[in-house]
């Protein structure tokens, strides 16, 4: 079963890899950074995109994916306006599909 892994270059998402691969899954790691490619576990594909939104196109990163697990977020905000829901840039919801 092959998993895409939202996230996959954080701290939980990299262990999270490795468990995966560990126990036999194909793992698809989706990450926006490109230095990030080498801190993957051997076996994992990694995958890159743009950035993690409303707008962002997954049809690529989805193909032969039967599971995700989403653990990409936007972290270290500053306080203020940054957070507030009416901020574009504030993420609302991810992805509506099932």
């Amino acid at each position: 079963m092959k998993v895409l892994v939202t996230g996959a270059s954080g701290f939980i998402g990299r262990a999270l890899c490795k468990h995966l691969l560990q126990q036999g899954w194909s793992v698809r790691a989706a990450t926006r950074s490109s230095s990030a490619v080498t801190t993957f576990p051997p076996g994992a594909e990694v995958v890159r995109i743009a950035a993690v939104g409303g707008t962002t196109d997954w049809s690529e990163a989805l193909v032969g994916v039967e599971a995700v697990v989403h653990l990409a977020a936007r972290v270290h905000v500053r306080p203020g306006a940054d957070r507030r829901p009416d901020n574009p840039r504030f993420p609302k919801h991810p992805v509506n599909r099932t």
